[in-house]
This record gives C-alpha cells, structure tokens and sequence, in this order.
C-alpha cells in the first residue's frame, strides 16, 4: 500500500492569456494568496435518451457539453509600493475591470470594458490539497472590495472575485508503480484516472521546476505520457506524482480602510471630506456563457455581455449634516465619489493606496440603524456620464 501525506494546502495562480483557448502557464510572480476557501467547479451535462423501448428504464445516457465552470475566492489586494508598478493581482483586476493603462512612476489604473471588448481572459492554477487543476479561458464576472474603517484585522482591504470559465484540467496525486529510467516518458503510476491531458505533473524530484506536460492518458494500462524530453532523472517506483505549481512570490503592501478618505461633492468646487465607517464598492460585469454555439468540442466557446451593474454602499454615524441626503435622494442629485485605501496615512502613502472614482452616482434614501450609534446606510448607483464608460475608475498612485 502506498501512502502519501501531504498537508493541507491551497494557493492559486493567475496570469492573463495571450488568446483564448491557448492555456498560459503561470510563474511564480503569478500567485495570489487567497485568504478563504476558493472553490472552482465545472459539471458535464449529462441527458436521459428519449428512445421507447419495453422497459419502464432507460437505456443510456448521452453526454453533453461541460458547463461553463464557476468560481470565487477571497484574497487581499496589495499596492506595490512604488509608483507605475501593477499591484496583486494585477491579472484578476484587468479581467474584472477590462482595461488596465500603465504611467510609468506615475499610476496603473483599471477602466471599464467598453461595448465592443473581448473578455481579458485569465489562466488560472489552483493547488487544492490533491489536487492540482488547470482553468483557462476564465473571465472574472463580479468583484467586491470592501473599504472598512474599523481598528481590526477585518480593515485590511480583501476583495471576493467570482466569474466563469470554459475550461478545466486535472492532475490528482498518486504514485509511480515501477522504477523509470533517466528521459523516460511512459510513466506507470497506480491510477492514471486522476490524471488529463493538458495539465503538467511533477514525478517524484522530476519537474519540479517546469513541470511534465501530459501528452497522453491510458487507463487500461495505467500509463501517464509526458513530453518528448521525459524525466530529468531516474524515478524509484513509489515516488509521489501530483499536479505541478510554481513556487509562491508575493509582493506589494497591504491596505487599511482607515488610511484614506471617502469624499464627494455636487458640481464644481471642491470635494468634502466625509467621514465613513464602510465604503463597499461592487462590479458585476453580467458576463453570460454562449454554451450553445457550435465548435466541435465538449467545452462552451466563448462569454457574451448581459448588463454591467455598479453599487457602492456606504455606512456613517448619523450626524446633523446627514439630511441633506434625503433631499439628494429624492431629487435624484448627481454626486462624484472618491472611495480610498492605503497602507499608511493618506499623506505618506505614495505608491500604497488605491482610490474608486465615480463621477456620476446617485443614491437611495438613506436608512438609520443601531442604538445608541446610529449610522445611516446609503446605496450609491454608478452611471456612465456622456462620455460613456467611465462609470467607475480604480487608480493605484
């Protein structure tokens, strides 16, 4: 009996593609910490036969096309601590907003999609206890990012991302079952079910610094194929074979929601500062899987618009100066917003802070809650101005 511990470990990788449909593996420069559980999933489609026969059974099932896979997870967003510099994770930020534009020391800022956009499709490696999965052709339909100003852990600026994606691979973990020779490339293992073509694995000490592409899977044999080059060096029967990932490099500073400011105003002039004590701010894109266009391959083709939806919700104290929101509410004022993060105060913060623009917003009328802190909760509604587009922007600066 062979027995393989491994602890308990999950990290993901993103990094944007080149085109669809052509997987771009990750470095180690591409890892995101994810803070909470990520879960990716994707089902076949499976259909009953409509066939009469003299049973009240039926007889098969006929397989269809895998569903667009779905999936979300939490991590912190790091500024990069020097001007110009794209922050983490960078690749999840321009598929979630669809534009990025670089100023050398000087900015990277996230604009909207506009009509006519593809998708930024992302690459994404996710380690899982034991299993390593491969998803490509992901987009990142909905973001949120709350600004929260409590002196807690809970104040470190942690963003939750969901989406969809077309297309999965996976690599489980098992073991070889017989010594393989130096460049070997038919590799015999316990159980090659775990294992698809596409994905890279790591053989005993062979691969660990690229991996060893699948080329091909037999069941009936129990033989894994990797590429033409093979294993960097002789295997003895017994070692772990798993799924292959880049070490993990992170940089960047994390962000504070009370380093920063919430700050508004009506027309011309100058912006208020106004004291918060959450800002939440909220993007769902609307993409929606085309499942039903026909390529000749088990996987759905391609993501379409539905409708682009832009909310920020914020929470104050309730002071005297708080009823003006009513009469804004009502009479449907349109207000600009700057929401904003940093990781240190606002003043020394060069390099490590964010700032969400909206230049045309309105919001409900505000509800009270609490006891004896009573806080008002607004709803903010982003809306595209003449220029079109620029509902909301994301500067790190």
């Amino acid at each position: 009996m062979v027995e393989i511990g491994i602890g308990q470990d999950q990290a993901i990788w993103a990094k944007i593609q080149g085109a669809k449909g052509t997987p771009e593996w990750p470095s180690a420069t591409d890892a995101v910490r994810v803070t909470g559980d990520g879960k990716f999933s994707q089902d076949r489609s499976l259909y009953d036969s409509k066939e009469k026969v003299l049973s009240l059974d039926p007889l098969e099932r006929v397989p269809g096309l895998y569903k667009a896979g779905e999936f979300s997870f939490p991590c912190y967003i790091r500024a990069a601590g020097a001007l110009g510099v794209v922050p983490v994770p960078a690749a999840i930020l321009k598929s979630w907003w669809g534009k990025e534009t670089i100023v050398t020391s000087t900015s990277v800022a996230y604009d909207l999609y506009t009509m006519d956009d593809a998708p930024v499709y992302l690459t994404v490696l996710v380690k899982n206890n034991f299993v390593t999965m491969l998803v490509y052709d992901l987009v990142v339909r909905k973001g949120t990012l709350p600004i929260i100003a409590a002196d807690s852990p809970d104040a470190i600026v942690e963003g939750s991302f969901s989406g969809e994606f077309l297309k999965s691979l996976i690599a489980g973990t098992d073991a070889t079952s017989q010594l393989e020779a130096l460049n070997a490339t038919a590799i015999h293992v316990v159980d090659a079910r775990k294992y698809e073509i596409g994905q890279k694995i790591i053989v005993g000490t062979s691969g660990v610094t690229a991996g060893h592409l699948i080329t091909d899977v037999d069941v009936s044999t129990n033989i894994v194929t990797i590429a033409a080059t093979g294993l960097e060096s002789e295997q003895a029967s017994g070692v772990v074979v798993k799924g292959w990932t880049p070490v993990i490099t992170t940089s960047g500073y994390l962000m504070h929601g009370r380093y920063g400011k919430y700050q508004e105003k009506i027309g011309a002039g100058a912006y208020t500062d106004v004291l918060i004590t959450e800002g939440v701010f909220e993007l769902d894109n609307g993409w929606e899987a085309s499942n039903d266009e026909k390529d000749d391959t088990d996987y759905g083709s391609s993501f379409s618009f539905s409708k682009r939806d832009i909310a920020c919700k914020i929470s104050r104290y309730v002071r005297s100066d708080g009823a003006v929101y009513r009469h804004e509410a009502n009479n449907m004022t349109q207000k600009l917003i700057k929401l904003q993060a940093a990781s240190g105060p606002y003043s020394l913060a060069s390099g490590k802070r964010f700032e969400i623009a909206m230049p045309n917003a309105q919001i409900d009328p505000p509800s009270e809650s609490g006891d004896t802190k009573r806080k008002y909760e607004i709803a903010l509604h982003a809306f595209a101005t003449a220029a079109l587009n620029d509902a909301a922007k994301l500067t790190f600066d």
